[in-house]
């Protein structure tokens, strides 16, 4: 599921034969599905982490590994669940399911921008870094100066232009380094494929294991597989 949206995986197989001449047959089928299903959840998960890793820039492998593909729950003959959910983490703030149908990041309520890092600059070495602590925008305690637009850090030569960005101050005459830009909005683009490759992997998946785990229980009966 990705943006409130879903995508159901059916497999279907005529088992009637292979009820008639096995013993204990309902109940090996039952596990039949259930472990197919589960496979085919297990491996939308390692695909859609793998996505990930292709489609973004990540910074906390561990972090968008977990949120990316949420199996809960799994099925269960034992507890009797028939199916199998795999889900986009809906954290709050997390956008990853935003960039299935695409949208807009707005500002947090009470504020007017939203500041991004800028990459090559102290907050951002690099594209894959992380921002320093100490750079966190509540770290570095703004206070309004006179006029109300520009705002003054607690460390010595930083400050922020309101709609503009952070800057720290350069010095013996060298321009100030912008380490966040400040922007209204920001388009979140429509790139994940998290559906269509949900429905294709776990599909082909489930119909695998599904085949593997019938043929083992026809062969039992003595017959041919």
């Amino acid at each position: 599921m990705a943006a409130g949206r879903s995508v159901t995986v059916n497999v279907n197989t005529d088992c009637t034969r292979l009820l008639s001449k096995v013993k204990n047959m309902e109940t090996r089928l039952a596990w039949a599905v259930v472990n197919a299903i589960n496979e085919g959840a297990t491996e939308i998960q390692k695909a859609e982490r793998a996505n990930a890793r292709k489609k973004f820039t990540v910074r906390m492998p561990a972090f968008i590994d977990r949120q990316i593909a949420v199996i809960k729950p799994f099925a269960s003959v034992n507890k009797r669940v028939a199916y199998a959910e795999v889900a986009i983490g809906q954290k709050d703030r997390l956008l990853l399911a935003s960039f299935e149908t695409g949208g807009t990041k707005e500002p947090r309520p009470g504020r007017e921008t939203i500041a991004f890092p800028v990459i090559e600059s102290p907050t951002r070495l690099t594209e894959r870094s992380m921002v320093p602590k100490a750079l966190y925008l509540m770290a570095l305690k703004f206070k309004a100066a006179r006029g109300g637009r520009m705002y003054i850090g607690k460390e010595i030569g930083m400050y922020a232009i309101k709609g503009v960005g952070v800057f720290i101050a350069g010095r013996e005459g060298q321009p100030s380094t912008m380490i966040y830009s400040y922007r209204r909005s920001w388009t979140i683009p429509k790139i994940l494929g998290w559906l269509r490759l949900a429905k294709n992997v776990g599909t082909l998946a489930m119909q695998r294991r599904l085949f593997k785990e019938v043929s083992v229980s026809w062969d039992r009966a003595g017959k041919p597989i």
